[in-house]
């Protein structure tokens, strides 16, 4: 998998003639953080966060310290990185509610969002399991919980603490069979599982269709 090559810091540049001096940090290649975040992950996937250290890192990578430290300020911060990347892609589509909620916009959205989960498979299927990040899971259902304010069933609480309820409830549906669904990679296709979504966590929502 892939991960987001974040800007580097500007670049201090020194002109002496034709001389053009690059900081050290900016020569090092951008695979360094790669490489790190990896063996972070293989760490994770074997133990709890707690256990893992700085040195175990930088050792499964091949990577000093000090190389370490200059993109993370620790180990949970590598964790961090993760699950922001995600999110931040997550946020930058457009899930603004819609006054007029319609079954393919629904769907759309939902097939957006399936489809980074799926494309991240290899980290959000850890981070939703019952060994993952608790904090991942509940960003994760709040997340999706604009997008299921904006299009529930016409019977549901108009406001107040029920609402938020019947909000929470089908968070935790989606999360939760989102979650099964990428523990088993090889199970249900994304198109199959976009419908199964529509058809049975949906169901009953007052949207109409084109």
């Amino acid at each position: 998998m892939k991960t987001r090559d974040f800007p580097q810091k500007s670049e201090r540049i020194t002109m002496q003639g034709e001389h053009i001096a690059v900081s050290a940090r900016e020569r090092r290649p951008s695979q360094a953080r790669e490489k790190l975040i990896r063996a972070f992950w293989r760490l994770y996937c074997t133990g709890p966060i707690d256990k893992i250290t700085v040195r175990e890192i930088t050792a499964l990578a091949g990577y000093s310290r000090a190389t370490f430290y200059e993109y993370f300020s620790g180990v949970r911060d590598v964790l961090t990185h993760i699950e922001d990347e995600f999110f931040d892609r997550i946020n930058a589509m457009d899930q603004s509610p819609n006054e007029a909620p319609s079954y393919e916009q629904l769907t759309a959205h939902m097939s957006d969002i399936l489809s980074f989960a799926e494309e991240y498979q290899e980290y959000v299927a850890v981070l939703l399991s019952d060994r993952g990040d608790p904090s991942f899971s509940r960003r994760f259902k709040d997340m999706l919980k604009p997008l299921i304010e904006a299009n529930l069933p016409a019977q549901a609480p108009r406001y107040g603490r029920e609402r938020d309820l019947v909000c929470e409830f089908y968070a935790s549906a989606l999360t939760s069979t989102i979650a099964a669904w990428l523990a088993d990679p090889g199970g249900v296709p994304l198109e199959r599982f976009i419908v199964f979504q529509m058809n049975y966590i949906f169901r009953g929502f007052s949207l109409t269709q084109a």
